[in-house]
């Protein structure tokens, strides 16, 4: 009986090596041909391009100094205007109707100072009358151009030439003083505006050149210069970068054309790699790729972060590789880590299909 049991036991074990060995087989038989490649090394600069626009440097919101009933509108938005020409008046009638009041007091209160300094001069009047008299001439004299001022300041004028872009009152609406009533461009000067995510704008320090181009001109590239950035984001949560064109009068560019802006960064050491767009798949947000194991052949994910992705399908990436690291290059969506593979070199350009 008890030899029965035995050989039993041993039966079992035995049944359980086999299986175990069959199942040892069937994985290594299971394991999944991928297609692999190196990251390259990138050129010792990256470029970085922006949708960009074109816009006056100069383009201001124009206002009255005064409040009052806009009487007149002499432009239209999209008129052409020299520096110094009218554009717009306020109703003048209650500002004349106050400088004539000042203007007759300032005239009576200066023919009594002029009597009265005529006779200090003779010694006829005490200092403290004289005093009295002279400081009362003062505040007349200030408020009588003040007055002026406000009636002169009725009329809006041109600070510089330009375009009429934007017009905000009409005819016999009421304005604010400082309330804008128009905005005025200027062609002379322009400037292109660009929008930098937060990590651009933290390597600031390794920029190295500016340009544009655009569709209007599509063999040209064109010089800029970096005037600064904004440390507030927008609503984007990007942040403005201004930079400043050089003039070309061969070339025509108006406010609001679209442009792209090219930087070039100095690149970070062993930092940046060319890699196919196939070998990048994500997790949640984050961009990853997969590098075997030359141990075991085994896979493993490896964050990256995108760059840019060229036409051609070849991606930059920023990512903690070396040039001998073997990645996988396609099928990247159905491993998971860990998972045995077996690496296939690619395919050359005569064996279309990986046919032979």
């Amino acid at each position: 009986m008890y030899r029965t049991d035995a050989f039993q036991l041993v039966f079992i074990l035995i049944v359980i090596f086999v299986s175990s060995c069959r199942e040892e087989t069937y994985r290594e038989e299971r394991s999944t041909p991928v297609q692999v490649t190196s990251p390259e090394a990138h050129e010792p600069y990256l470029t970085k391009s922006y949708p960009s626009i074109i816009q006056a440097s100069s383009d201001v919101n124009l206002s009255f100094r005064v409040p009052g009933p806009v009487m007149e509108v002499y432009v239209r938005e999209g008129d052409e205007v020299k520096e110094g020409q009218l554009l717009a008046r306020l109703d003048p009638r209650d500002y004349e109707t106050q400088l004539e009041a000042t203007k007759a007091e300032y005239e009576g209160i200066k023919a009594e100072a002029e009597r009265i300094i005529s006779l200090y001069e003779r010694g006829r009047v005490s200092t403290s009358e004289y005093d009295k008299v002279v400081t009362g001439l003062q505040q007349i004299t200030a408020k009588y151009r003040a007055h002026q001022d406000a009636l002169n300041d009725t009329r809006l004028k041109a600070p510089f030439k330009g375009q009429i872009s934007q017009i905000f009152f009409d005819r016999s609406e009421i304005t604010d003083a400082g309330m804008p009533v128009m905005s005025l461009s200027s062609h002379q000067e322009l400037e292109v505006l660009a929008h930098l995510p937060d990590r651009d704008l933290m390597r600031k320090d390794d920029f190295v050149s500016f340009l544009f181009t655009t569709r209007l001109y599509p063999d040209t590239e064109f010089p800029l210069v970096l005037r600064n950035i904004g440390k507030v984001p927008g609503l984007s949560g990007m942040y403005p970068a201004y930079f400043d064109m050089k003039r070309d009068p061969s070339h025509n560019f108006l406010p609001g054309m679209r442009v792209e802006v090219n930087i070039t960064y100095r690149r970070d050491t062993n930092a940046f790699f060319n890699i196919p767009s196939t070998a990048i798949f994500y997790d949640g947000e984050q961009a990853r790729v997969w590098r075997v194991s030359p141990d075991d052949q085994t896979v493993h994910p490896v964050p990256v972060e995108i760059i840019r992705i060229g036409n051609s399908g070849e991606a930059t990436v920023r990512a903690d590789l070396i040039q001998d690291d073997i990645l996988v290059r396609s099928g990247v969506h159905s491993l998971y880590e860990g998972q045995t593979v077996s690496p296939r070199e690619e395919p050359a350009d005569t064996n279309v299909g990986d046919l032979l």
